[in-house]
């Protein structure tokens, strides 16, 4: 269920719009991440304020922020984890990691890994954009997206264009 409030204006050659909405989840999303078979949909909080100027009577410009909270979705923290594991260097004894043998001793290694933490998860995104009117009904338009934020997965730059025609 959504429940959305949207406001929007102008004067003179300027325009602006705010919604504000909040989704409430229900059910289960299936697959496997971290080892979890089933993870619950988190309810989420959306929002979004732009401004459209009219550059010219062909020409308008417009500009966005759309956000989402997901409330309890929690994140993925990159962390150093050191792992320890017997090396064979024939020749030279050293200390061993549970594994005694002539020729092994311990070593340890560092990789990366995501480890997760609870919490909210806020994904801001911004746009830009222009629409140009070629001529009559027929409307060319331009637009990019891109990330404000580190959070979640993401693109750094997606663009969009359309022709639009109205009958």
């Amino acid at each position: 269920m959504k429940f959305l409030l949207i406001a929007s204006g102008e004067r003179g050659r300027f325009a602006q719009h705010f919604n504000i909405g909040y989704t409430a989840a229900q059910g289960n999303v299936a697959g496997a991440v971290g080892g979890v078979g089933v993870a619950s949909l988190p309810d989420e909080l959306n929002y979004t304020g732009g401004v459209e100027f009219i550059a010219t009577p062909r020409v308008t410009l417009t500009g966005d922020v759309v956000g989402r909270t997901l409330r309890g979705a929690g994140h993925l923290d990159l962390t150093s984890k050191s792992f320890e594991y017997n090396a064979f260097t024939p020749g030279r004894p050293g200390p061993d990691c549970g594994f005694a043998a002539a020729g092994f001793q311990c070593a340890s290694a560092s990789f990366d890994e995501f480890t997760p933490r609870s919490g909210n998860l806020t994904l801001l995104l911004g746009t830009g954009g222009v629409k140009f009117n070629l001529r009559g009904n027929l409307l060319l338009t331009g637009s990019v997206l891109f990330p404000l934020t580190e959070a979640g997965l993401r693109s750094r730059l997606t663009t969009v264009a359309g022709l639009d025609y109205a009958f």
